[in-house]
Order: structure tokens, then C-alpha cells, then sequence
């Protein structure tokens, strides 16, 4: 009977203190605090075709640039090495016009491991350069693969 008190005790320990200890990355999650969860970023923001998503996600047309801007530009603030924030922001800086910070933003959120941004790279180059663009972008879709993307989504 004293074992399974020390059992619950433990388990409502772990409970009462998860929030802290996964923030302070002991859960091998890293130290960014909104990682594991559902940001309002997320919610304006997050491409439907992402495999990588934390929502059900909202169609490009229909982002709503100033809001979405403001959450996703202080998710990324709050989360400097989750990539998925870096690649929503490139998502509302791109339909907002800004091409060019939008490609930053992707490059920013392929390097911290965001897969599925390689894809908007692969067809920004292809947009912007033209035939020029072509083999950088199919290094970009091969990346993509190779990181877990299906085949489909990037042929898409």
C-alpha cells in the first residue's frame, strides 16, 4: 500500500511541475516554451497542407495579415528555435507581399528543422527565377523528401 501512495505522489508530482520541467527542455523538447503547444500563430496561420502542423490549418487566401503578422512575429520571439513559427511568418509575409523577408523566414525555419518549408522555398525560386530557379528548387523538393516530406505534397 506504501508503494502505490509513493507511486501517486510521484505521478501528481510530475503533473503538478510538467509545464516547468518540458520548458526547461528536460523532456528533450528544447527550451522554447510554446513548442508542444497550439499557438494563436498556429491558428492564423498554419498551412492545411503542412504535415507538420499543430491545427487543422487556414487556406493562404484566407490569412489575415495584420493579426496573423503581430502572433506568428511574437511566436517566434517566444520560440527562436522552433522552425514551424519561422515558416508561418514566411507564410503571412508572403501573402502581405514581402517576398523577400518571406524567403528569409523559410530559409530561417529549414534550418531549424521545419521540412515542409523547403517546399516554399523550392517554389519561391521557381516563382522568382524562373527557368534559373528550376534546379535550386528541385535540390529544395529533394530536401524536403529526404526529411520525411511525402512525395505527394511537393509534386503537388
Amino acid at each position: 500500500m506504501q508503494i502505490r501512495s509513493s507511486v501517486r505522489l510521484v505521478f501528481l508530482l510530475i503533473c503538478a511541475c510538467y509545464p516547468q520541467l518540458s520548458h526547461a527542455g528536460w523532456f528533450g523538447w528544447g527550451s522554447d516554451p510554446d513548442v508542444k503547444l497550439v499557438t494563436e500563430c498556429d491558428r492564423l496561420a498554419t498551412n492545411p497542407r503542412d504535415p507538420l502542423r499543430m491545427t487543422e490549418g487556414i487556406d493562404f487566401e484566407k490569412i489575415v495579415p495584420g493579426a496573423a503578422l503581430i502572433a506568428c512575429k511574437e511566436a517566434v520571439e517566444r520560440n527562436p528555435n522552433t522552425g514551424r513559427f519561422f515558416y508561418m511568418l514566411g507564410r503571412v509575409l508572403e501573402f502581405s507581399g514581402k517576398r523577400g523577408e518571406a524567403f528569409t523566414h523559410y530559409k530561417k525555419a529549414s534550418e531549424r528543422g521545419h521540412a515542409y518549408s523547403r517546399v516554399a522555398i523550392g517554389y519561391m525560386l521557381v516563382d522568382d527565377h524562373g527557368r534559373d530557379g528550376i534546379e535550386g528548387a528541385l535540390q529544395q523538393y529533394e530536401a524536403a523528401i529526404t526529411e520525411g516530406i511525402d512525395r505527394d505534397l511537393v509534386n503537388d
